[in-house]
């Protein structure tokens, strides 16, 4: 823990300590074993002579992290969380994956929970606005069977006014890395209110022409992609609700990034279990992260 006491505590500099959890940061590393983006954010930190920054790529991130969650609990810290205590320690990356970012109408989940059934996470750390949560709750309504907001302990009781019945809260503990059983609203199913059509716009043209002809026995695939959706939306509109959802899953399920996000999971230490969810979907680049992770941060950022 002696690198914590070197970094800065300043909110611009720890948005700038951030950045180094980013897409941009970890894709280079996995792709090429070594960041020059990361290079310039670590040479900013001005530690790179000291005793304390002799330590392998996997502490320096461990002990960043804990940084962060004491002193600026952004986004990450929160999809992190996520990751590693309800996806990994709650159902099992055997039986189950995490989507981020995942887009529903003009809205982005932040992280979609894939098992038996669809779960959304809606994260609204301390720094977030609740300006468009309503919007959000409405479109992620239309897709998914459950949804969360999860949150800080102070924004509960101001969220818990303005959602509906069926939308969950979770906190993020101050104090300890863990969500919090109480203050805690369960998520209740929301299949009644789902839509085929609002599932259709989520699917990618391969995934909603696989259903079709296993729903249908018959193949559009031939169709000229300018009139595939309207197509599409024709049979989707017979398809029931619950079993069109019951489709989608599945299919998410099949996509490529949820199998590189499963591996990476495994085998990530504990403060980059969010930053499986930002990997690219080679599969080649997770043991070149993971053998980076093992050598000294020196010769991955200088």
């Amino acid at each position: 823990m002696k690198l914590c006491k070197l970094l800065p505590q300043s909110r611009s500099a720890n948005s700038q300590l951030s950045r180094l959890f980013s897409s941009r940061v970890i894709n280079e590393i996995a792709k090429y074993g070594h960041s020059t983006t990361g290079s310039r954010l670590f040479c900013g930190l001005g530690i790179e002579s000291h005793n304390a920054a002799n330590i392998s790529l996997a502490e320096f991130y461990n002990e960043l992290f804990t940084h962060l969650f004491r002193h600026y609990r952004y986004e990450y810290i929160y999809k992190n969380a996520l990751a590693e205590k309800i996806l990994i320690g709650k159902y099992g990356t055997r039986n189950a994956t995490m989507l981020s970012e995942f887009r529903v109408e003009n809205c982005i989940a932040d992280i979609v929970l894939l098992n038996g059934t669809s779960h959304a996470f809606e994260i609204k750390s301390e720094m977030d606005s609740l300006d468009r949560i309503e919007r959000q709750i409405n479109a992620y309504s239309s897709v998914f069977d459950k949804i969360t907001i999860v949150t800080h302990l102070n924004n509960f009781a101001r969220i818990e006014k303005i959602i509906p019945d069926h939308v969950g809260i979770s906190v993020l503990d101050d104090s300890r890395y863990r969500i919090k059983k109480k203050p805690h609203r369960d998520a209740v199913s929301n299949l009644n209110s789902v839509s085929s059509l609002a599932i259709l716009n989520v699917l990618h043209r391969t995934e909603y022409i696989k259903i079709i002809k296993h729903h249908f026995h018959e193949d559009i695939s031939a169709i000229p992609n300018t009139l595939s959706y309207s197509t599409a939306a024709g049979y989707f509109s017979q398809i029931p609700p619950r079993v069109a959802h019951e489709h989608m899953v599945l299919a998410l399920k099949k996509r490529k990034t949820a199998s590189v996000i499963s591996d990476a999971l495994r085998s990530l230490p504990t403060s980059l279990k969010a930053a499986a969810l930002k990997l690219s979907r080679s599969k080649k680049d997770i043991p070149r992260l993971i053998e980076a992770l093992s050598r000294d941060i020196k010769t991955v950022f200088l």
